[in-house]
């Protein structure tokens, strides 16, 4: 028997609207494993409350700063472990809890590679343009 957050409902743009992210995104997470959405005779995608639910949380994982491979790891641990806690007992995710992991002010940023995040490095650039980055001296 399914429960009502296993029936799928949405359809990619309800999905867009229901999480924030792009039609783009959510077909991109799907390739990399992250759901499987239903589909209809069609192939139409449509989406549960419980893909809704786990696209919001990939959304945020990505924004505290983690790569799509730990974020799939971070999902993959938890449902084990939440399996082996019987259905439904997610508990306090400790993940979830903790501050993103940022370049400290002190780190001079010489290459776009030390940030593996876009959200980590345009806060960066965001600072930097009202005076709060790394100071070197004047420019000229």
């Amino acid at each position: 028997m399914q429960g009502k957050d296993s029936k799928a409902l949405y359809p990619i743009g309800i999905a867009e609207q229901l999480t924030g992210l792009t039609a783009r995104q959510i077909r991109y997470y799907e390739t990399n494993g992250l759901l499987t959405p239903q589909r209809t005779a069609g192939r139409q995608r449509l989406y549960s409350a419980a893909d809704v639910d786990r696209l919001k949380e990939v959304r945020a994982l990505m924004g505290r700063g983690l790569t799509l491979a730990q974020a799939r790891e971070h999902l993959e641990r938890r449902a084990a472990r939440d399996n082996a806690r019987g259905a439904g007992a997610r508990g306090d995710d400790p993940l979830m809890a903790e501050a993103p992991p940022t370049l400290t002010r002190d780190m001079r940023l010489t290459s776009l590679y030390p940030v593996s995040n876009r959200a980590v490095l345009m806060r960066l650039i965001d600072d930097e343009g009202r005076g709060k980055g790394h100071k070197t001296g004047p420019r000229a």
